[in-house]
């Protein structure tokens, strides 16, 4: 859960609410959105060598392109900081940011179960050989998948957004822009 601390006791938001622009968040951002462009590249190219490469069909390439695919959903957010750095804001209000970061929690909620699944299906895929080669990969890699968007609907939505929608701060409260290294997480 988002640790929101009062305005008057926050030093990081006393230290930079007035700053316009800090080039020292000038200078992190900076960093960070080139890593997030990077990730998107990056996460591009996996989608499309998996698509492209038919040898590149198993059940490892698949849950990988769809864990890139998750990370596509969830970059985008990454940028908020950026802008919000550039622009000199610092700070914007809790609301925006959750209406502007909305998919992206989606994605982000979704990086984990699949990031777990490939786990499995690797340890499965070396213990059982076997078993692993036998099984029907459309009905086994669908399961998954449903597996991972239902997981990640409920962490994104169910648990996320009620908080977000009954407990709006009031203005003398601040949500950090980055925690734990992912916009309003």
């Amino acid at each position: 859960m988002i640790r929101m601390t009062d305005v008057n006791n926050d030093t990081f938001y006393l230290a930079f609410k007035d700053a316009n622009p800090s080039w020292s968040l000038i200078g992190c951002a900076s960093i960070f959105g080139l890593i997030a462009l990077l990730g998107i590249i990056f996460n591009s190219s996996v989608i499309y060598v998996t698509i492209r490469t038919k040898s590149l069909r198993g059940t490892v390439n698949y849950l990988l392109a769809l864990c890139s695919i998750f990370e596509l959903i969830h970059q985008p957010g990454n940028f908020l900081f950026v802008y919000t750095a550039f622009s000199g804001q610092n700070f914007i209000e809790y609301r925006l940011a959750v209406k502007i970061t909305f998919i992206c929690w989606f994605g982000i909620a979704g990086v984990f179960p699949m990031m777990f699944f490939t786990g499995i299906d690797r340890l499965i895929g070396i213990a059982f050989d076997e078993m692993h080669n036998k099984c029907k990969i459309r009905l086994y890699l669908s399961t998954v998948t449903v597996i991972c968007i239902a997981t990640d609907y409920r962490k994104a939505f169910q648990k996320q957004f009620p908080f977000v929608f009954k407990q709006i701060p009031n203005q003398n409260q601040v949500v950090p822009l980055q925690q734990n290294g992912h916009p309003c997480n």
